[in-house]
């Protein structure tokens, strides 16, 4: 059995980067990634080193479909992007935590998203299975049922382009109910997906 100090350094490289969407530095989705990274870091996942990038803060510019990336292999007529799009390509894991706005993402984090059509246009999308792993981290103000199928399945085609392996969902529902508090058992699972699919992969 592996001890605790075995799996904190089987876990202490692993470059994890976030995508955070949510205008708010301590709202419910901030919560959210809160208590998942804790989690992870309970599991023997390094946390120190977490990479995060604010889609508010990074303001990016919109895609203007100006062709350029189709014409010349990926290259964008905006460079405002380029270090972080090559950093959540490079990531071991990336996590897409966002709250859910009119179902779908919040305008800032659906242009990073858009411009990610650089990606798909310079590589092919491959149907193999990828060791890097991408993880969607959602809150929303009601049930949140139909809006969080729609951001799930947008979400997937994010990790494919980016060559992450889909693992995870957490969804923290009923954000604007007093008291609610974030899922730990979904947290819980998701962690352990994380943890199982490494183990497989044997690339930590």
């Amino acid at each position: 059995m592996m001890s605790l100090s075995q799996s904190l350094n089987k876990y202490a490289n692993m470059n994890i980067v976030v995508l955070y969407g949510s205008p708010h530095e301590n709202g419910k989705t901030a919560a959210l990634l809160a208590e998942f990274l804790c989690e992870a870091s309970r599991q023997g996942i390094d946390t120190g080193n977490i990479i995060t990038f604010d889609a508010y803060t990074i303001n990016a510019k919109p895609c203007i479909d100006c062709g350029q990336c189709a014409a010349n292999a990926g290259l964008c007529c905006l460079d405002d992007l380029d270090e972080v799009i090559t950093l959540l390509k490079n990531a071991d894991l990336l996590i897409l935590a966002t709250p859910i706005y009119n179902f779908s993402f919040p305008a800032p984090l659906k242009a990073i998203i858009d411009r990610l059509q650089c990606v798909y246009e310079k590589e092919s999308l491959k149907k193999e299975e990828h060791a890097a792993a991408g993880v969607l981290l959602c809150s929303c103000g009601s049930s949140g049922k139909l809006d969080f199928e729609l951001i799930l399945s947008q979400s997937k085609l994010v990790f494919k382009i980016l060559e992450k392996q889909y693992l995870s969902s957490v969804l923290y529902a009923n954000t604007d109910t007093d008291g609610e508090k974030p899922p730990v058992e979904a947290i819980q699972k998701a962690v352990m997906n994380i943890l199982n699919h490494f183990e497989s992969k044997n690339i930590i």
